[in-house]
């Protein structure tokens, strides 16, 4: 299987309305999960002109501040999991491939020749062909066999996209109808915007172009000579799934699935959907009142599991006691005594990860296949078989002649994990506290490891609020009182320098690792300063 994006990639954000926080004012929060990398992916700026005033985080190069606030609004993302790409079979005429079939005709293909410049070579020229359905992906240059010729990619991302014009015109929002009137333009990636102003609107609208598909188009290989297999037309944005101000007090997002069964079109998520995180923030922010910044600091860094709360009791339940020995048992009550929280300094996450991922693969072992491709179901859907269909013919191990229970699988896969765990011990010469054994690191871009940081001791799981995994997890922090003037906090594992020389370049790790943040001070422009300096000198420290 070729190498793909993090199939965690996803964010946390949420927002609660005025009646829910200390101040009376909205409170915003939103942690993108990305790659933990050295320079930072972000850069952290303040940006003003006579008529924009705005603070927050950016990618070097892009046009004003992606994920941030102004005077009056503050906004952050979570990826929707909406499937928004689809493979269709071109049948050509002939090997020239001048020619494809579509709806019982021959079409004229569009061939672009791409020029790739070799660095102390010649430049190697490659004939791209387009069709209705997009850009030749897989043909005969991948050596593929039969079905693996001629698909062609279609993708929301080919479309002109209008995204940068949708950010430029949040950094100005004002209040809740600006934010409407910007993500109109939001087109790709499809995204879960959320919204706070200090006018007491929170918000949280799922934006992009959704393709309108009938039930199941996509979810296998399309036929594109068939005129039926094309997108029909788009979800009108009026009728994506939003939020506003909703009577609990409180938006939130985390990669779930955004719709119900209610929701009038066909919604298909892609296998990276959320099952845990999106529950625990609805779980502690319901009952949350006299909200202040430093209860979401805290949240931030929440790494209480739900999956282990769901499987965990079965798993001990289903263990023979008498047949373990004396280091078997002490991992057993270790796992007993365990509280769910995935913090480092403790082996239960080390033992509980170990022992469900030996499982897994014993369970999904009919995947296991050379000739062809196949991700393993995902946790939620393992977990809900092992609890409510413990007959399921997968409850079996291929390689033996008899026919094993779920019983066995659950004994067999403990022995298993607790050997690898001793074997992990011996190789790298530490403990197995969950802080080694997850082993978090930051990794320089160019792979250099003077410049990165490694076996970071850190806790946090995928699955949990602090999803902080081996490389990957929060690249940024931020929250956000729309006060007047507003106030905030944000950190990222990084610096503001990309010069490993710098001291610069990585001084805010240590402030993530410990869960601390920065004060984003919000500086008002020139002509708004004045009224400043006059309030600082009337200023005591007791105030």
């Amino acid at each position: 299987i070729a190498e793909k994006p993090d199939p965690d990639n996803g964010s946390n954000n949420w927002a609660v309305s005025g009646s829910k926080t200390r101040s009376g004012y909205p409170i915003l929060a939103n942690d993108p999960h990305l790659g933990l990398n050295a320079p930072s992916l972000w850069i952290l700026l303040q940006l003003q002109s006579p008529n924009v005033n705005v603070y927050g985080f950016t990618f070097t190069g892009a046009l004003g501040v992606t994920i941030g606030f102004n005077d009056s609004t503050a906004w952050g993302f979570t990826d929707v999991a909406i499937d928004e790409r689809d493979w269709y079979q071109i049948t050509f005429e002939n090997e020239d491939r001048d020619m494809y079939l579509f709806n019982g005709s021959w079409q004229k293909a569009e061939k672009v020749i791409e020029e790739i410049k070799v660095r102390n070579g010649e430049s190697f020229y490659d004939t791209i062909i387009h069709t209705r359905h997009g850009p030749v992906v897989y043909d005969r240059n991948f050596l593929g066999k039969g079905d693996l010729q001629n698909f062609a990619l279609k993708w929301t991302g080919h479309y002109p996209s209008e995204v940068q014009k949708a950010l430029l015109m949040l950094n100005r929002s004002k209040n809740y109808k600006d934010y409407l009137q910007a993500t109109e333009y939001w087109d790709c990636p499809a995204q879960q915007i959320v919204f706070a102003s200090h006018g007491g609107d929170i918000a949280l609208r799922v934006q992009g172009k959704l393709p309108l598909k009938w039930r199941e188009q996509g979810k296998f290989l399309l036929d594109g000579s068939n005129p039926r297999h094309e997108w029909q037309a788009f979800i009108p944005k009026a009728h994506n799934a939003f939020q506003h101000n909703p009577e609990r007090g409180f938006v939130s997002s985390a990669n779930q699935h955004p719709v119900d069964s209610l929701y009038p079109y066909y919604f298909n998520v892609i296998n990276g959907v959320e099952f845990y995180r999106n529950r625990r923030i609805n779980k502690l922010l319901d009952p949350m009142q006299n909200i202040a910044p430093q209860d979401f600091m805290h949240m931030h860094t929440d790494d209480y599991s739900i999956k282990a709360e769901e499987i965990l009791p079965l798993l001990l339940d289903s263990l023979i006691t008498d047949e373990l020995h004396a280091a078997q048992k002490i991992a057993m009550e270790e796992l007993v005594r365990w509280d769910y929280h995935f913090d480092p300094e403790i082996k239960a996450p080390s033992y509980f990860s170990a022992w469900f991922r030996h499982l897994k693969n014993l369970l999904w072992d009919e995947f296991d296949r050379e000739d062809i491709a196949l991700d393993l179901p995902n946790e939620y859907n393992t977990i809900k078989i092992l609890k409510s269909h413990p007959n399921t013919p997968f409850i079996d191990i291929q390689y033996t002649s008899e026919r094993e229970t779920l019983t066995d699988l659950i004994n067999r896969s403990y022995l298993a994990a607790l050997e690898d765990l001793e074997s992990w011990k011996q190789k790298n010469q530490l403990d197995y506290t969950w802080g080694n054994y997850k082993g978090t690191c930051i990794i320089h871009l160019a792979r250099i490891p003077a410049f990165g940081q490694y076996n970071i001791q850190v806790g946090g799981d995928g699955d949990v609020i602090n999803a902080t995994k081996y490389n990957h997890g929060p690249s940024l922090r931020m929250i956000v009182e729309l006060s007047s003037p507003p106030r905030a906090w944000g950190i990222y594992p990084g610096g503001q320098s990309g010069n490993p020389g710098s001291p610069y370049y990585d001084n805010q790790v240590h402030n993530w690792i410990d869960g601390e943040y920065l004060p984003l001070h919000f500086i008002p422009k020139r002509s708004e300063q004045k009224d400043l300096i006059m309030l600082e000198q009337n200023f005591t420290p007791t105030e």
